[in-house]
Order: C-alpha cells, then structure tokens, then sequence
C-alpha cells in the first residue's frame, strides 16, 4: 500500500520525500553523534576535575605527614630533654642526701676528727658548673 502511495506520486515529490528522510535521519544521527560527544567531553571534565581533586589532595596529605614528622620529632626530643632533667634531679637528690647523712653524722660527734674518718662526699661532676667556686 505505501509502495503504491509512493509510486502514484510524483518524480519530484519522491526524490523530496527521500531528501526529507535522509535530512531527518542524518539529523538524528548528527543528534546522537553530538549527544554522545558531549558526553564524553562532561566524562573527560569530570575526569580532570577528579584528577585535580586528587593532587590537591595528595598535596594536603604530604603537608600533614611533614607537619607529623616535625612532631613525632619534637616529642622525640622533648622526652630526651626530660630523661636529662630527671637523671639530673636524681644525682642531685642522691648528693644531697649523701651530704645531709654527713651533716648529721658531724653535728652528732661534735668534734673536728670526724671528717678525717669520714670525709664529705664528693660534688659530681655534672653539678659542678652549676655552683661557682668560693675563692674566685
């Protein structure tokens, strides 16, 4: 039935009515084609912006590991710092009570001799800058 519509008509008309066609269907196709196109070009956008995201992100991620190492070695070196103060605070505590004991033991004799027997305990070195000499 459509073949004998298209055949009563005329030469022209057909060739117009193919032209029509073929016009709608390349449109159609040209519309896919750039419906597709755009696409991938929103994907390859989304993909930069992704990559992008991604460096800043690695870029925050080293700030932060640095920013770890400073402290993990401040902490390293404060607690060295804290282990000197504290080895410190034990020799002189244990000079004091070494002197405090021979102190007592003096006052309890009363006499000049007890310090031949029994001398004063020696100052440890590592106190010694702290205490400046009489004499000088």
């Amino acid at each position: 039935m459509v073949a004998q519509w298209i055949s009563s008509l005329d030469k022209d008309v057909t060739v117009a009515l193919i032209g029509l066609i073929g016009v709608v269907v390349g449109g159609l196709v040209a519309g896919v084609l750039n419906i597709v196109g755009a696409h991938r070009g929103n994907l390859a956008h989304a993909y930069n912006e992704l990559a992008s995201a991604q460096g800043r992100m690695q870029e925050e991620i080293d700030k932060q590991d640095d920013k770890l190492k400073r402290l993990f070695a401040d902490n390293d070196r404060l607690r060295k710092e804290e282990h000197r103060f504290e080895d410190r605070d034990l020799e002189r505590t244990r000079y004091l009570r070494e002197l405090m004991h021979w102190l007592d033991g003096l006052c309890q004799s009363g006499e000049i001799a007890y310090t031949r027997d029994h001398p004063k305990p020696h100052l440890p070195d590592g106190m010694r800058p702290e205490f400046p000499r009489l004499d000088s």
